[in-house]
Parts: structure tokens; C-alpha cells; sequence
């Protein structure tokens, strides 16, 4: 069994409400892409920054599959595009192994 401090951050992360539209997503990234380009690539910080980026690739993939990636990560470069391509790579590193547009999933 977890010890009692694990089991509440598992419970709270069941809990916690996800974006619904594709405006509060991108949101939610952009401002996670915020917080890595704050810190140093091996920070802790950055380290959390990068999980909780994959998560949320995880949870867009699960409800749109791969075009909703790639439609997100056109929203995220249009958004600013000075830094457009650090952008894209940071995402393309923490979204690596989900379903991409030419998986045909």
C-alpha cells in the first residue's frame, strides 16, 4: 500500500479537472511552456514542467487522437512565433511516442 502521502497526490490528480476546450488547453500549455523557458533544461522545475507537458499531450491525444496535436502545436507556434521553434521542440520532445497525424491513428 502507498504511503498516505502518495495515496492523496494520486487522489488529487484523479480529482483534478481537465481543460475542456481547445482555448483552455492551449492556455494550459502555453503557460507550462512558460514555466520551462524560466529555468534551466536540468532543473527540477523544468524536469516537473516537461511531465506536466506530456501529460497534457497525453490527455489532448486521448481526446482528439493525433490531429489534435498537430492542430494544437499550429495554435502554439502561432501564438508567438519568435519562439515558435524552441516551442516546437520542447513539445516534440515531451509529446515523443504519442499518436502523431502520420500514425493514421
Amino acid at each position: 500500500m502507498p504511503p498516505a502521502s502518495t495515496a492523496r497526490r494520486l487522489a488529487a490528480h484523479k480529482r483534478r479537472p481537465e481543460p475542456s476546450t481547445p482555448e483552455q488547453l492551449a492556455t494550459s500549455i502555453l503557460m507550462v511552456l512558460a514555466g520551462i523557458e524560466r529555468h534551466t533544461p536540468g532543473a527540477p522545475a523544468a524536469l516537473a514542467f516537461r511531465s506536466a507537458l506530456r501529460r497534457k499531450g497525453q490527455d489532448l491525444a486521448e481526446a482528439g487522437g493525433p490531429t489534435a496535436l498537430a492542430d494544437m502545436l499550429a495554435r502554439i507556434r502561432a501564438t508567438d512565433p519568435d519562439r515558435a521553434d524552441a516551442r516546437e521542440t520542447v513539445i516534440t520532445a515531451a509529446w515523443a511516442g504519442l499518436p502523431q497525424p502520420s500514425d493514421g491513428a
